[in-house]
């Protein structure tokens, strides 16, 4: 198999002559994919307008990269059924997110701190900020209600003002940690209330890896390989969220049910398996492309 660095090099596009070429940028899947059905949730008209402006700015610069390559790996059937309309879907092939098992594996015998909620993520990304607002601000008082002994921890580096002011006698603010591992241990249920924002989320499958029964709304869990109501549940208004945290932090037998199949889930998606099916469509890409610039010589030296 070619090297990594020769393998992206040959995937690059290539002229029809097949001289070499200047490397397109890096492809990334941007976080423009859901402003359209989001920009209401921006309550500053001024920073409203900029982001719909930057959306269609990345639209076009997206959909041209995406024409410039011979091959597009995506990391979600949603990202793929977005991109198929921009080339043909035969260019495009799926190799997903995965989770690394050594780091993050069940531990079923460790004591929980209950009732503890935890959500996992760098608190410098403005859907993140946004989640917390939203879950601190329309979800967890319904859940302190009902379970006024109830803790949620946010873990997660540079915590702005926005996050910090959040902190409660029942909202913990972490900052960086050393390592999520040991939080999601101490978790009853992981939470993912994102309203925003675009890609996979392997903070699902990292929390699914170490065994945690996970709530999340359906733009948190998008691109996943996950059932709702089998090894993760879906929620995306405050009310049936608050449910299912309680529910979960409730039900011991039904948060054990999900912790198991959220495990077993995530197992199917460790990165040494990720990284060979990537490196399958590198190999087969560049077999295709080196296939092409030899019957493309022929054909000029036949001419």
């Amino acid at each position: 198999m070619p090297t990594t660095s020769a393998s992206w090099h040959r995937i690059f596009p290539v002229p029809s002559a097949f001289t070499p070429a200047k490397p397109a940028p890096p492809l990334s899947r941007a976080e423009w994919i859901t402003l359209p059905t989001c920009l209401h949730l921006i309550s500053n008209p001024l920073k409203r307008q900029v982001y719909a402006v930057e959306f269609r700015k990345m639209l076009r610069y997206e959909r041209g990269a995406v024409r410039r390559f011979q091959h597009v790996i995506a990391v979600s059937e949603h990202d793929r059924s977005l991109m198929e309309a921009w080339v043909e879907g035969s260019r495009i092939t799926v190799v997903p997110t995965g989770v690394d098992l050594e780091q993050y594996r069940p531990d079923f015998s460790h004591p929980l701190v209950s009732p503890l909620v935890v959500f996992v993520g760098a608190m410098d990304w403005e859907p993140n900020v946004d989640a917390m607002e939203y879950f601190c601000e329309e979800i967890w008082p319904s859940v302190l209600v009902q379970a006024p002994a109830a803790k949620l921890r946010i873990v997660g580096r540079n915590p702005g003002d926005r996050v910090r002011k959040l902190a409660s006698d029942s909202v913990e603010i972490t900052g960086r940690v050393s390592s999520v591992v040991e939080h999601l241990r101490d978790a009853a249920t992981v939470v993912v209330p994102l309203r925003i924002g675009g890609g996979t989320r392997l903070k699902i499958y990292e929390a699914m890896a170490a065994g945690k029964a996970v709530v999340s709304t359906s733009v948190g869990a998008e691109g996943l390989d996950v059932r709702h109501g089998r090894d993760i549940i879906l929620a995306d208004d405050p009310r049936p969220f608050a449910d299912a945290v309680l529910t979960l932090l409730r039900d011991q037998n039904l948060r054990q049910k999900y912790e198991h199949a959220a495990a077993a889930r995530a197992a199917q998606y460790d990165w040494s398996v990720i990284g060979e099916n990537f490196g399958h469509v590198l190999e087969l890409t560049c077999g295709q492309i080196h296939a092409a610039a030899q019957n493309a010589h022929a054909s000029m030296q036949a001419g």
